[in-house]
C-alpha cells in the first residue's frame, strides 16, 4: 500500500471512507481512492456479515485481487468456487463471471484491490446509497434507466445475460436517463452529507 492511512474518516475529497449496504451486508471501507493512486487503483476493506454476498457479474476493465484478512470467504470464478482462509488471495481478471459470498456463521473482511477503477468508487457509492434508501432491493436499482447508469459507470455487468446484449442496451438507456436527469438524482450519493 501507499501508507495510506485507513482509519482516516474522509477521502481527499472530502467523503466518507466508510460506506455499508444493508442488501449485501457488508461495511466497505475505501482504503485507498483513485486520486490517491494517481488513477491505477482503488483499494476497499470490506467486512460481509454472515450469509452476505453478491451476484454473478463481471468487469470489462477491472482485474480484482481479493485477500483474506479475517475469516473465510467464498470465490466463484469462472464457475469454480473456492474458499479462502485468513493470508490466501484470488485474482479475477477482466471479462470473467465472477461473485463472493460467505457461508459462514462468523463475519469475513477482506481487502480488495481494484487495477483500472475507472468509476468503481463513486459506482459503489451510488449502487450502497440506493440500496440504503430501499431502491436496490437484492443490490439492483429497481428504475431501469438508474441500473443503466450505474452499470456504465461502475463497469459492473451481469454474468446472467450475454454481454453485446447488455451493452446494446446500457448504451441508449444511459443516454435517455442522463437526458431525463436521472443521473443529477445520484448527487446526493456523492456529496460529503452521504451516509456511512
Amino acid at each position: 500500500m501507499s501508507g495510506v492511512d485507513r482509519n482516516r474518516e474522509l477521502t481527499p475529497s472530502g467523503l466518507p471512507r466508510k460506506i455499508s449496504n444493508p442488501e449485501i451486508g457488508d461495511v466497505l471501507t475505501i482504503v485507498e481512492v483513485a486520486a490517491e493512486t494517481d488513477g491505477k487503483r482503488v483499494v476497499l476493506e470490506i467486512t460481509l456479515a454472515p450469509g452476505g454476498g453478491n451476484v454473478m457479474h463481471i468487469h470489462l476493465k477491472q482485474t480484482e485481487t481479493f485477500h483474506i484478512l479475517d475469516g473465510e470467504l467464498n470465490v466463484t470464478v469462472e464457475g469454480v468456487t473456492r474458499r479462502l482462509k485468513e493470508g490466501e488471495e484470488a485474482t479475477v481478471p477482466p471479462r470473467t463471471p465472477h461473485r463472493f459470498f460467505s457461508d459462514s456463521s462468523e463475519p469475513v473482511t477482506f481487502r480488495v484491490t481494484i487495477l483500472e477503477p475507472g468509476g468503481v468508487e463513486d459506482g459503489l457509492r451510488i449502487l450502497y446509497g440506493l440500496a440504503r434508501d430501499g431502491k436496490a432491493p437484492g443490490g439492483v436499482p429497481r428504475n431501469l434507466l438508474v441500473a443503466a447508469l450505474c452499470v456504465q459507470r461502475s463497469d459492473l455487468y451481469s454474468a446472467a445475460l450475454p454481454l453485446w446484449f447488455q451493452r446494446a442496451l446500457v448504451v441508449p438507456l444511459s443516454a435517455l436517463g442522463r437526458a431525463l436527469g436521472q443521473d443529477r438524482k445520484f448527487a446526493g450519493y456523492l456529496s460529503r452529507s452521504a451516509d456511512a
